[in-house]
């Protein structure tokens, strides 16, 4: 009864994390279709050629702003 319990908590915590940590992606309210793929791919390949770049850029941002650097080390992540 007890792993059954911890299963349905796991599995519920799992379908919830996605819905409350999306946010609203910036290519997502183009007008029409082509422009959101247009979006969708550039983003994407931001992400993955720049991306390493977040962590330098985030602690550097958070210890501009009067922040801890791993607050902004972990947001980086």
């Amino acid at each position: 009864m007890v792993k059954r319990k911890l299963l349905v908590l796991v599995t519920a915590l799992m379908l919830a994390a996605p819905m409350t940590a999306s946010a609203a992606s910036p290519w997502a309210s183009e007008a029409t279709y082509n422009q959101q793929a247009f979006g969708k791919l550039k983003y994407g390949l931001v992400n993955t050629f720049l991306g390493w770049t977040e962590l330098i850029q985030e602690p550097y941002q958070a210890v501009q702003h009067g922040e801890n650097f791993f607050v902004g080390l972990f947001g980086g992540l």
